[in-house]
């Protein structure tokens, strides 16, 4: 990862540094609800791959074992695509990473657990790639 934006728990600097801040519910219809996003960077600057990885997300305030996993691939020889998947324990991160690899696609949308998980990439070819993913508790 080239760039990762980091913020502060609470926004005390003396606070636990965090990637993504938790989701903020008041209640139905409260016009103060807040959902935290953040935007991040792959550059590979060399190499053969290309721009591709896997991020685990946990939560700080919910079930300790709850981990999203993100892959982004943009291989120079290989389509583009993503996935996601809600993964538990610390197992092997390359393993995880081969396993989305092998089926990535250019548009992931499944539900887990009382969540979906979706994940785009703008197209399957090409070498400056977008993709946007989101998390959303469907329970609630």
């Amino acid at each position: 990862m080239a760039d990762f934006m980091e913020d502060h728990s609470d926004g005390n600097l003396d606070s636990p540094l965090v990637q993504l801040k938790q989701r903020l519910y008041f209640g139905e219809g409260v016009e103060d609800n807040v959902v935290w996003c953040g935007v991040y960077f792959a550059d590979r600057n060399n190499g053969f791959r290309g721009a591709e990885g896997v991020m685990v997300f946990t939560s700080a305030t919910a079930n300790s074992t709850l981990k999203f996993a993100h892959m982004f691939a943009v291989p120079y020889t290989n389509d583009n695509g993503t996935n996601m998947r809600l993964v538990s324990g610390d197992g092997d991160l390359s393993k995880l990473y081969r396993e989305m690899y092998d089926s990535r696609r250019v548009r992931v949308d499944l539900v887990d657990s009382g969540y979906r998980l979706t994940a785009t990439v703008n197209d399957a070819r090409g070498g400056v790639v977008a993709c946007i993913a989101s998390i959303s508790n469907i329970a609630i």
